[in-house]
């Protein structure tokens, strides 16, 4: 199975999404049961689907690493950043 097919799923909602806010619906949007998420944020969690397809499943490297709304949106698609891959400080 393709490491990254959580990540399409979630560009192909998000520019659903997309499209619904040109024909001007609401502001605040909803992923997998998370509320409250801006435009703003979708925009970032397209952005971390994308790094995740690069890196083949393996993660968000060269990203800070996600947090509230995003991470629980994230982890509903099953995308998470493998243990020997996080950035230890």
């Amino acid at each position: 199975m393709l490491r990254g097919k959580s990540a399409y799923k979630l560009i192909e909602q998000i520019e659903q999404i997309e499209s619904l806010k040109q024909k001007g619906f609401k502001r605040e949007y909803s992923l997998k049961g998370v509320g409250n998420l801006s435009f703003h944020d979708l925009q970032k969690l397209k952005l971390y689907a994308k790094v995740y397809i690069r890196n083949a499943g393996y993660g968000f490297c060269g990203m800070n690493y996600p947090s509230g709304n995003i991470k629980v949106v994230l982890e509903r698609f099953n995308m998470k950043e493998l243990e020997e891959f996080k950035f230890s400080m």
